[in-house]
Order: C-alpha cells, then structure tokens, then sequence
C-alpha cells in the first residue's frame, strides 16, 4: 500500500510539476514539492520501520498495527486530496468524495466498535469463568455436606437398633437392667442393697419398685405377691419421675434438620448462579452475533478499499500515458 501511494505521489509531483512550469522552472514551486516528498517519504519509511520492528507481536500488535497503517492511509489521502485541490488536478473517481470518506469514518468506527466488543466479550469470559469457579466450589461444599448427612444418619441408625437394655437372667425369671444389679449379689436389685446416691432418680424409683417386687425384699414368692399397680416393664420412667437426659438420637435428628436446610439453602443457590451463567452464555452468543456481523462489514469496506486502489492504479496509467503523450 505504502509503494502505492508513492508511486502515486512520485506522479502527481511530476504532473504538477510539467502542468505548473513547464518551460519557465520555477525553483520555488519545484522546492516545495521536493520538501513534500521529502516528508511524505520520510513519514512512510517510518512507518515500514515501525512495521517492521512490530509485526511479530501477537494479536494485539498486529491490531495496533493495522490501526495504525490506516491512520497513515487516512492521512496520506487528506495530502492527497490537498494537494489534488492546490493543483487543481481532477480525475474521473467510481466513489464520490462524500461517499469515500464516509467508507473511511465507518472503517474507523467499526475498528473502534470491534474493539470495544472484543474487551467486553472478554469481561463477560472472566465473569464466567469466576462463576464456574463458585458454581464448583459449591458442589464441593454440598457434597461434603451430604457426605456428613450420610454418616449422622449411619451413626443414628446404628445407635436405634442396639438394645437399651441388656438381659440377664436369674433364679427368679425375672428381667433387670444392669444397672439395677448389684456386684456383690448378680440377680438381686441395686436398690436393695446398697442405697442410691443423692439426686438419683432411684430416689423415687425405690417405692414404686418396693410395692411392684415385695417378695424381693421380703424373700417371698414372686407369683403369690399382690401388686397394687400394673408392672410396668422394667426400665420405663414411673408417673411421677424427673425427665430423662435427651437421648443422642434426639440431638441427631436436630443435626440432620439443619444439615437438611442449608443443602436446601445451598441447593437454591446453585440453581440461581446456574441462572445467571445461563444468561451470561446467552449475552456471549449475542455479542459473538454482532462482532461477527461487524467483522462482514468490515470486510466489505476492505473490498471497497480494495476497489478504491484498482481505481487509483488505473489513474496512475492514465497519468503515465498523459506523460507519453505530453513528452512527445
């Protein structure tokens, strides 16, 4: 593009130059066209240098770079036209002016745009990726949570089915607890034997016990005693005892209702992130839609450019041919 633009450059100077002085030679005239050359050449060897030196940076450096070489091809069409206006050279154009700066200011615009898009659609990525991360986490947060929901549960389980009350059998056929026998005599309560510690509820157990066994303590027969309240199995609270301690099982199933809110809590969160990813995917596609629609018309401008330079190159014959005929 750069030896195009000159080239063209190299011949609109000749053409002015013959058109301006052809037999007279006007030194001034001549001296500022050479000190226009002389910049616009040193403007473009710049720019092949600083092409050069940055062609191999990546993807960023090859958009700065082709923001830059149109800046450069904006510029170097304002000398032109500047200078085609000074001179008064007009030549036959497929695009009118207005039209072919508009073609420019929307190249420009739809660079810009596609770089904006481009920043965007890469802050929705990383917010994305974030919300995978925190979508991951809690499902490792449940997992666990489930994990542990699991085990209460087992430990429940196993807890309910062992048996509260060991048998032990004696003489007598009767059933007691472990905890009423006594180590000196197996068979016989603790309560008649030794008597209970302060605060136990043995204390009121004792009364109850003495008039549903009166053979135990009077060594009598067991099935000729009259007792003057239903038995009740051994091991049960009497009507009137204090409360027993709550059992493990209790505190267990308080567990589990509170592990069983926060899965649901933790549940509901992840369908709302899941949500939200959702719509964030859906606002990525739409802005893939549009920066590839931009990118169609971005290639249709750089086809209409394209045209342009054809265009420019037929004037640059035509302008040789005027030369040849002129010379002759």
């Amino acid at each position: 593009m750069n030896r195009m633009v000159y080239r063209s450059l190299v011949m609109i100077v000749i053409a002015c130059s013959a058109l301006c002085c052809p037999a007279e030679g006007s030194g001034e005239v001549w001296s500022e066209l050479q000190g226009v050359m002389s910049v616009l050449e040193g403007s473009i060897n710049t720019r092949r240098a600083w092409a050069a030196s940055h062609t191999a940076c990546g993807q960023d450096g090859q958009m700065e770079h082709l923001t830059a070489a149109r800046d450069g091809w904006v510029q170097v069409t304002q000398v032109l036209e500047e200078m085609e206006r000074e001179f008064g050279i007009s030549y036959p154009s497929g695009l009118p002016p207005e039209e072919r700066q508009q073609y420019q200011k929307d190249v420009l615009a739809l660079h810009q745009r596609n770089c904006d898009l481009r920043s965007s659609l890469q802050s929705r990525q990383e917010e994305l990726e974030g919300a995978k991360v925190t979508v991951g986490d809690i499902v490792v947060e449940r997992n666990s949570l489930h994990e542990r929901l699991l085990g209460l549960h087992k430990a429940w389980r196993s807890g309910s089915l062992s048996p509260p009350y060991s048998s032990s059998g004696s003489s007598s056929g009767v059933v007691l607890s472990p905890g009423w026998a006594s180590p000196g005599s197996p068979g016989s309560p603790s309560f008649l034997g030794s008597p209970p510690f302060p605060g136990s509820p043995l204390f009121l157990r004792r009364p109850i016990a003495m008039g549903i066994f009166p053979a135990l303590s009077t060594g009598g027969d067991i099935s000729s005693s009259a007792s003057p309240s239903p038995s009740p199995w051994p091991g049960s609270v009497p009507q009137g005892s204090p409360c027993r301690s709550p059992s493990p099982s209790v505190s267990l199933e308080g567990e589990t209702d509170r592990l069983q809110r926060c899965i649901e809590r933790l549940k509901a969160r992840n369908e709302r992130l899941t949500a939200a990813l959702d719509k964030r995917k859906g606002e990525s596609e739409l802005i893939s839609m549009t920066l590839s629609r931009h990118e169609a018309d971005s290639t249709a401008l750089q086809m209409a450019l394209q045209y342009w330079y054809r265009h420019t190159h037929g004037y640059i014959q035509g302008v040789d041919n005027n030369m040849a005929i002129y010379r002759k």
